[in-house]
């Protein structure tokens, strides 16, 4: 009986799998994405994994980002890393000592759980973490109705089709194409430019913005 109820549990919330690594927070992006300098020297992008903070142009969107500077910079950290992205970032929970700064970010009223990934056990007790944040009107919950960032993401991103359709000719065409970026020089090309399809061109981005907030700059030759 125990046996079957714990498989029970596995299935209803499966636990990922992860490896921890330490390092030197030494940026911050924004309030769920942050540069790591590991033990090897290298710097890492390091996405939250399980929550969700307002863009930089939202509302909050900088309390947010100085949220967890405040926890984070300067500091050592410990990654737990559960998955790399699309862009390349390695998705994991982090660690200052005993404080697990996704769920304080959550509990803080400076993000959100990310219920399309937070699959986690854990996800349970964040979503109680949040509950308890909005009842409280803490942070973005001061908004009585605060939008979340994938549906903030989702609203531009339609806008930037529409402004599309209304273009003609060859702008047109290569404005809905989107942009490729270099997964090792961190350089980005709009389609036409030489190197847009390059060996290491394999991360791709529907806007510029996109490019841009990920830590990609453009390419000089192209300028997209």
């Amino acid at each position: 009986m125990y046996v079957a109820a714990v498989f029970f549990l596995f299935l209803a919330f499966p636990t990922t799998l992860s490896f921890a690594w330490g390092g030197k927070v030494v940026g911050v992006s924004d309030g769920d994405t942050v540069t790591v300098l590991s033990s090897s020297h290298e710097q890492i992008r390091v996405r939250l994994y399980g929550i969700d903070a307002p863009e930089s142009e939202q509302p909050f969107g900088t309390k947010s980002k100085q949220s967890l500077s405040g926890l984070l910079f300067g500091k050592t950290v410990e990654v737990d890393e559960v998955d790399v992205d699309r862009y390349g970032r390695v998705v994991a929970r982090l660690h200052v000592g005993q404080v697990d700064i996704n769920a304080e970010q959550v509990r803080r009223g400076m993000a959100w759980v990310y219920d399309s990934y937070c699959r986690d056990v854990v996800c349970v007790d964040w979503r109680r973490l949040e509950g308890a944040a909005r009842g409280s009107s803490l942070g973005l919950w001061g908004d009585p109705r605060p939008m979340p960032p994938w549906e903030w993401r989702k609203s531009r991103r339609g806008a930037s089709t529409q402004g599309v359709q209304h273009k003609s000719g060859v702008e047109g065409q290569l404005s809905g194409i989107g942009y490729h970026g270099n997964q090792r020089s961190h350089v980005f090309h709009r389609s036409g430019c030489k190197d847009y399809d390059c060996p290491n061109c394999v991360v791709i981005f529907e806007t510029r913005e996109d490019a841009v907030k990920n830590g990609f700059r453009p390419c000089g030759v192209c300028r997209p």
